[in-house]
């Protein structure tokens, strides 16, 4: 998915309502957009998604429209505010012609990566890093090396930046407009923490498991895979993520494990426990010398260097046979670094 855009088209703008140019054509001037799952055009509206919309909060959305359409229609009937009503894993890009506006929009989950550079009258978006400098020959963006000390110390790029300087993430949940070349940022879906005292901590538990079984649920839907997979440790996340999983997939899910024969530490005995116990199909693979030649292939693939880049997942992830799989990745941030289970415990 690559999307360069022109920030300055009152010249092709004219031409449009002078000579009655067709959108498509007219955004092919104003656009360079390669890549894009679901692409529309009509009236003066040109709408691209990359990736897949799960669910609109919109009763206004005809049924048997495709995502690329159900954009454009909720654009035309809710007006500005149309990003707010859709939910998936998905970036969304609309063009209004005759308005000279262009919406940029992100899913509130990051499941989809984006990258965006202003640059000498061209807003770049892409979800690779690499094409910044294979697609910017003249004057391609430089390192960042302040970003890169602050990886060195905290382990991660800080917010929005990256190894590149002025080649910004677009975050969950931001939005990018360009109103007759003018770039403005905001979020559309500002997520917040208000902690409640409850008195009953097993009601709360079986809340939160409702909730991430939900979410399982509307993957399930939108992707409808014949085979569910895991890659499942054994440790609290994955085996989570696993359990949860076996009670909405309707047939036995397959869990991955990453096998260390020999090693002192290998995880092996507390994943099979955790998928007999629940039905699983159990697929330990074992790793290594020889497996450290995919090195190269998962540099490559993740591109921005976190300090969780795991050789043996990205090796699991190759290996398996299954077209979707759970992980427990992020379940440190997502309980605070497990401050909140202190507190369940204390209680």
């Amino acid at each position: 998915m690559k999307v360069w855009v022109s920030l300055n088209s009152h010249q092709l703008l004219e031409k449009w309502h002078q000579n009655d140019m067709p959108a498509f054509d007219f955004a092919q001037d104003r656009l360079a957009l390669t890549g894009a799952d679901d692409f529309y055009q009509q009236d003066g509206i040109v709408t691209a998604v990359f990736g897949k919309i799960f669910k609109v909060n919109s009763p206004k959305v005809p049924t048997g429209l495709f995502d690329a359409q159900i954009v454009a229609h909720l654009y035309r009937n809710c007006g500005d505010d149309f990003v707010k009503l859709i939910d998936g894993h998905h970036l969304i890009l609309l063009y209004d012609i005759i308005r000279d506006f262009i919406v940029i929009a992100n899913n509130k989950y990051q499941a989809s990566n984006g990258y965006i550079w202003e640059s000498n009258d061209i807003l770049h978006i892409s979800n690779s890093l690499e094409s910044f400098v294979k697609h910017n020959d003249s004057c391609p963006p430089t390192t960042d090396w302040k970003a890169v000390s602050g990886y060195l110390s905290n382990g991660f790029f800080m917010t929005e930046r990256t190894i590149l300087d002025g080649v910004k993430k677009l975050l969950p949940s931001v939005i990018v407009t360009v109103d007759k070349g003018t770039v403005t940022w905001c979020n559309h879906a500002a997520i917040s923490f208000n902690r409640v005292a409850f008195s009953n901590v097993d009601s709360q538990i079986d809340r939160y498991e409702g909730l991430y079984r939900a979410g399982i649920e509307t993957f399930l839907e939108k992707e409808r895979p014949q085979e569910l997979g895991c890659l499942l440790s054994g440790g609290h996340d994955s085996s989570f993520a696993f359990i949860q999983g076996t009670k909405v997939f309707n047939k036995p899910i397959h869990a991955y494990t990453v096998s260390f024969k020999g090693w002192k530490f290998d995880e092996e005995s507390y994943a099979r426990e955790i998928s007999n116990k629940f039905g699983g199909i159990f697929h330990p693979v074992p790793f290594g010398p020889q497996d450290l030649d995919w090195t190269v292939g998962m540099v490559r693939a993740v591109e921005e260097p976190v300090v969780s880049s795991s050789l043996p997942i990205y090796v699991l992830a190759k290996k398996a046979e299954v077209p979707a799989m759970l992980g427990g990745d992020g379940g440190d941030t997502l309980w605070g670094e497990y401050y909140p289970v202190v507190e369940f415990h204390r209680f």
